[in-house]
């Protein structure tokens, strides 16, 4: 598979899933890897990625079989607050806070986070524009002010030079890292939620507040396909940065209080920046 141009990760969760079917059934039965696969209290979702690595090696092997189906659950995430998605990034060592907050604000997968180079962001205006993962679409992301200072200031700190990654590491020792920390947080703030807080939420907190401001305005769209198309009637075009900087500040308003009308219709008028990111979001 390596050959094939599959990612690191995608390498390591296939030979992992193997592994625990080799222990339950012989893989060159597929018929066997079937009945166990059917009998797991699990989700169809957690199914579905079984068999998708299981497909990997029937290819390789050259195997012939019919592959069941399995549909993706439907159901929601629930998306922590934004106070302890906050919580969890002010209290992080100081590059791992910024690895969340980079995901926070932009909506970036964790692979594409640690896979950031210097060349990727741009200062003067304030935006990153990330290498493709996933079958992603190519796509440029603003930042705020704040943000980009911080991002700044690492790369001093540390000379990295335009083609120097911006942090060290890989997905697993960020997902472990953040893990780490997330629990010895939950124990000593005596909070067990906080156990429950993936690394994803992180990225996710685009999409639920998107959701939360058009429920606000009567307005019911649940999943990122309404989201997007529901923005996409709303808004007018622009100049992204300029517009992304204007409608971040009166987001972070409306987060705390309630906006007035006025308030309101700026930010509509300046979200085009917000469908992007939005749509974006449809490659995940």
């Amino acid at each position: 598979m390596k050959n094939d141009g599959k990612a690191e990760v995608t390498l390591r969760t296939t030979s992992f899933i193997l592994g625990k079917i080799a222990r339950h059934a012989n893989l060159n039965n597929p018929e066997q890897v079937k009945q166990y696969v059917a009998n797991l209290q699990v989700t169809s979702t957690y199914k579905q990625n079984i068999i998708k690595a299981y497909a990997r090696y029937t290819t390789y092997k050259n195997i012939q079989w019919q592959k069941p189906k399995y549909e993706r659950d439907t159901k929601q995430p629930k998306i922590p607050t934004t106070q302890k998605l906050e919580l969890l990034i002010a209290k992080a060592g100081n590059i791992l806070s910024l690895k969340l907050d980079i995901s926070f604000r932009t909506g970036m997968r964790p692979i594409e986070v640690v896979n950031l180079k210097v060349k990727d962001i741009d200062f003067e205006h304030k935006t990153i524009t990330p290498a493709v993962f996933k079958h992603g679409a190519p796509r440029t992301l603003p930042i705020p002010e704040y943000l980009r200072d911080k991002i700044q200031e690492h790369t001093n700190y540390y000379k990295l030079t335009s083609n120097d990654k911006l942090f060290k590491g890989n997905v697993r020792s960020y997902c472990g890292n953040y893990r780490e920390m997330r629990d010895y947080l939950a124990i000593k703030l005596g909070d067990p939620s906080l156990r429950q807080i993936r690394l994803y939420d992180f990225r996710h907190h685009a999409r639920a507040s998107a959701a939360l401001f058009l429920g606000s305005n009567g307005i019911d769209a649940s999943n990122k396909e309404d989201i997007t198309n529901t923005f996409k009637r709303l808004v007018k075009k622009g100049e992204p940065c300029d517009m992304m900087s204007s409608a971040s500040l009166l987001w972070s308003n409306w987060k705390t209080e309630q906006l007035n009308d006025k308030e309101t219709r700026q930010l509509l008028d300046n979200s085009s920046t917000f469908v992007r990111q939005l749509r974006s979001l449809q490659h995940s």
